[in-house]
């Protein structure tokens, strides 16, 4: 994930907001932990952009973020 609630810049080989969510929802994960964002796009609002296809928990984590689940 890096470009936010996006649009994704064409070409680019990262995931948008939007595009993180479907894919969480597709394959049934428990959660989604966004481990980058280009900098200059918003967190809340990228969380939300991943909330609106995503029903579970989303996170938005800083470097030396650890858990053991």
């Amino acid at each position: 994930m890096s470009f936010g609630p996006g649009p994704v810049v064409p070409g680019a080989n990262h995931l948008d907001g939007p595009m993180v969510g479907e894919l969480a929802r597709r394959t049934r994960v428990s959660r989604v932990l966004l481990t980058h964002l280009q900098m200059g796009f918003d967190r809340d609002a990228t969380i939300e952009s991943v909330r609106a296809r995503f029903d579970g928990p989303v996170e938005l984590v800083d470097p030396g973020y650890a858990t053991t689940v």
